[in-house]
């Protein structure tokens, strides 16, 4: 619940930036101004002028993060294939009686792969990258 919390948290604070409070006080100044009590505007507004300007844009936006997902995933499949052949590699191609190389490359790969698991879930991404890095350059 503790992380629910500080994910609700997170998004609170993300939305009190200046910007959200200037449009805010923006938006409020405006409807204060256009009051009956005030300058009695009135006004009919179509529907349509909002799905151009909201609707659209979110398109956008989704097909953007989909196209990043997309992408990240296939760079993530690669980095799977060549850690798999890596240590097929080292297993199926040692031709030594005491199989060292597979002996020795499995707890490096080990290590890889949940490095690169914590790097892709975690939220301290660049720990998780130097000890990526410090397993690829042990490897």
């Amino acid at each position: 619940i503790f992380g629910l919390f500080s994910f609700v948290w997170k998004g609170f604070l993300f939305a009190l930036s200046l910007d959200t409070v200037v449009m805010c006080a923006l938006t409020g100044l405006a409807i204060f101004i256009v009051s009956p009590d005030n300058l009695n505007l009135t006004f009919s507004v179509q529907l349509t002028i909002f799905s151009a300007g909201y609707i659209f844009p979110t398109t956008i936006g989704i097909e953007a993060a989909y196209d990043r997902r997309e992408l990240a995933l296939e760079k993530l499949a690669k980095i799977k294939v060549a850690i798999m052949s890596l240590y097929d590699q080292c297993v199926f191609l040692d031709e030594s009686a005491s199989r060292d190389a597979a002996q020795q490359v499995q707890p490096l790969l080990g290590n890889l792969i949940n490095h690169i698991e914590h790097f892709c879930r975690g939220t301290e991404q660049t720990n998780a990258w130097g000890l990526v890095y410090r397993d690829l350059s042990a490897l």
